[in-house]
């Protein structure tokens, strides 16, 4: 079972991948594209920039979260916050490794108290290392910090072309995408027609929990750096707080770079 930690760390960084870049004047040739060609010219202009900043909406711990994150998949790098109900989690990922710090509310909504949220609260905690995040931090964040982030939507999905929609007033084409190891979701993906061939929004819904999550993607291209923070505990060192499977926290050497 996925703990409340890992829960966080996973939609970080949401948890955290693809945009839009300013329109262009002419047409991109995605509307008259066929699925395969429309995966193709995705992925290869994603490649090139592949630096993103997703903002947005998404569900998590059963509450409404806001999410604004900068991510660079080359470098593995990415920086932002997750509001979740007044609760304020910082997301670093750098170095070869992903952070959270979580504030005093955001540590009670893991149902902590007391010593336990006292101790975790305004601490980084080390979640793992984003080249295996698959491993340590499942789904969307582990596959955005484990790679080229178009395997975000079309790795081992099954993808349909869908109708043409207007994002911020812009033409985009939606693709219909889903998972037949996530039944219960559903990705409408809309994608630029005008310049260069990106992302511009997701639409994710879960039947099983009745959530929608809304990211919008921008800045495709724009540099991101971040800083390994220091002094942060390994999360498999918390045996007590969700998430951990050790007995005496630690800190971890944070990566140089």
């Amino acid at each position: 079972m996925m703990t409340p930690l890992r829960r966080i760390a996973a939609t970080t960084a949401a948890a955290l991948m693809l945009a839009a870049c300013s329109p262009g004047t002419s047409g991109n040739g995605i509307k008259e594209a066929t699925v395969q060609d429309i995966i193709a010219k995705v992925t290869a202009a994603v490649a090139v920039k592949n630096t993103v900043q997703i903002t947005g909406n998404v569900a998590l711990l059963g509450k409404d979260a806001k999410v604004d994150v900068k991510f660079d998949a080359s470098g593995k790098a990415a920086t932002g916050t997750l509001v979740v109900d007044g609760g304020n989690i910082v997301v670093i990922a750098a170095g070869g490794h992903a952070y959270l710090t979580l504030d005093q509310k955001a540590v009670g909504l893991l149902g902590l108290s007391g010593i336990a949220a006292a101790f975790l609260a305004g601490q980084c905690i080390d979640v793992g290392q984003t080249g295996s995040a698959s491993g340590l931090i499942p789904g969307f964040a582990g596959k955005l910090l484990g790679g080229n982030p178009a395997d975000v939507f079309f790795k081992d999905t099954t993808v349909t072309k869908g109708a043409v929609v207007t994002v911020n007033g812009a033409e985009a084409q939606a693709l219909n995408i889903t998972d037949a190891t996530a039944p219960t979701v559903k990705t409408e993906l809309d994608i630029a027609t005008n310049g260069d061939p990106l992302p511009v929004r997701a639409v994710i819904t879960d039947s099983k929990d009745n959530s929608t999550s809304t990211l919008t993607f921008a800045n495709w291209g724009t540099p991101v750096s971040a800083t390994a923070p220091t002094g942060c505990l390994d999360v498999g060192s918390l045996g007590g707080f969700p998430g951990g499977t050790g007995s005496t926290p630690s800190p971890s050497a944070s990566p140089t770079h």
